[in-house]
């Protein structure tokens, strides 16, 4: 048995089979390397995160929670109000959390808007990475999309920012912008914003760099222009997890919105697509599209949840409604949830976990989306590929649910079940943690004022 420092170790690779060519006869091969490792004086300490919530900062509140797991297994929390960035981080899976307080304040002109958060720290990358956006108040005025990293390996020093884009074509109070940030598994960067410059107007827009320093004000890559098939995207404003990466370092984007596929017969499809980035050719091209049926009307199915396990399986969860009235569609109609899942470039399997969740909502039913639509999707799965989809059944319940899926059954579809039964729950957000825990964190329930952050883990 070692102590502390460094050892050698040889390894060796047996082949399965035999006689090399009739050169040994009965016989395998082995290859041999060696390969240092360091070896630690203490035994590693069980991972018990909390299982009812845990208060994670009692002084700083924020509209939006959203949680990362570095190589060192410490959580990082970042939350925000319009006027600050919160970080806050985790060395005991949870339990306890210090508190960094106001990591960032933007200019005294401009706002953060809170639902533009987006944070990573990749697989082995000494960094934090956030994105978001700044605007003015009003939402007129000339916007910043805004990339940021801060040091975890040791943890300390100030953020690091850049502004990425800097809009100054927007008009009126159309100045929405949200942003999706993804490390991929090469540390490349990839950044996805989604700016609506005018009525009746959406831009898409991307940035890949290899490190940190590419993304200094580079040239705005529409995803219109860019996708190897032609034709174009229209997607409504993502926020949570759209954006995932595979084992070979590619990236994926998942969205719910208008898109043209000439491989499905191209015009204007309403329904969920995802999409993958080519690094070589710096084109998008289609993964998947869905088509649920014509006239139909997809509200807020820019929730999407998206994850790729370590195994390359691809999970994907959304939403659609149909047959809604009133403004926008949104008064009664039918709400549906949609599984997309399956190992990246194979077939990819479609089913509803609780088909017609909503079967009869009142006619020009006041505000329906509010009280019936399932939504702020996260899709996790274990070691076992064990998923779990991570909801809230509606903006006005404020509580979080989860149902799993084994591959071939659902569970809790019809008694899902309620992770935070002692705190009400907004924007939850999961992710996969250590030793297959599911970590989520979400805000308090009051959705008029920033309300306090909360961490709790959960597993099968």
């Amino acid at each position: 048995t070692p102590g502390e420092g460094s050892i050698d170790l040889l390894i060796s690779i047996e082949s399965d089979a035999v006689d090399y060519g009739g050169l040994l006869v009965g016989e395998t091969i082995t290859a041999y390397f060696t390969h240092s490792v360091d070896v630690e004086g203490e035994v590693p300490g069980e991972c018990n995160p909390p299982t009812t919530p845990v208060l994670v900062d009692n002084v700083n509140s924020g509209y939006m929670t959203l949680i990362a797991v570095d190589m060192n297994n410490l959580i990082h929390m970042i939350y925000a109000d319009p006027d600050h960035i919160y970080w806050s981080y985790s060395e005991d899976c949870g339990q306890t959390w210090e508190n960094m307080g106001s990591i960032y304040e933007p200019p005294t002109e401009l706002n953060i808007s809170v639902n533009s958060l987006s944070i990573d720290c990749g697989k082995a990358e000494p960094y934090l990475y956030i994105s978001w956006v700044e605007r003015v108040p009003s939402g007129s005025g000339n916007p910043n999309v805004t990339l940021g990293r801060l040091p975890i390996d040791p943890i300390g020093g100030p953020i690091e920012t850049h502004i990425v884009w800097h809009r100054t074509n927007l008009s009126s109070s159309y100045g929405w912008m949200t942003t999706q940030l993804c490390i991929l598994a090469d540390d490349d960067i990839m950044l996805l914003a989604c700016i609506r410059p005018g009525v009746g107007q959406n831009d898409p827009m991307y940035h890949h760099g290899d490190d940190f320093s590419d993304f200094n004000l580079p040239t705005e890559k529409l995803l219109d222009s860019h996708f190897a098939t032609g034709n174009s995207v229209y997607i409504y404003f993502p926020y949570l997890k759209s954006v995932a990466g595979d084992s070979n370092g590619n990236a994926y984007f998942a969205c719910g919105g208008i898109y043209a596929n000439p491989a499905i017969g191209g015009g204007s499809d309403e329904g969920t697509f995802i999409i993958k980035y080519n690094e070589t050719t710096d084109l998008w091209d289609w993964e998947y599209c869905y088509e649920n049926a014509a006239n139909i009307y997809y509200p807020d199915n820019h929730q999407t949840g998206l994850y790729i396990s370590p195994d390359d399986h691809l999970y994907c969860v959304s939403e659609y409604q149909t047959d809604g009235t009133g403004p926008y569609g949104r008064d009664s109609g039918t709400y549906y949830m949609i599984f997309i899942e399956g190992p990246i470039g194979g077939t990819y399997n479609l089913t509803d976990p609780v088909p017609d969740h909503v079967s009869a909502v009142p006619s020009s039913y006041p505000n329906a989306y509010r009280d019936y639509e399932y939504v702020y999707f996260s899709a996790v799965a274990d070691s076992t590929g064990l998923c779990y989809v991570n909801y809230a059944r509606s903006y006005n319940e404020k509580n979080a649910y989860y149902i799993t899926y084994d591959g071939t059954d659902w569970n809790h579809t019809l008694d899902p079940v309620q992770i935070n039964t002692t705190t009400g729950a907004y924007i939850p957000y999961a992710i996969r943690g250590y030793e297959d825990w599911v970590y989520m964190s979400y805000g308090g329930f009051d959705v008029s004022a920033p309300s306090p952050p909360y961490f709790v883990a959960y597993k099968e």
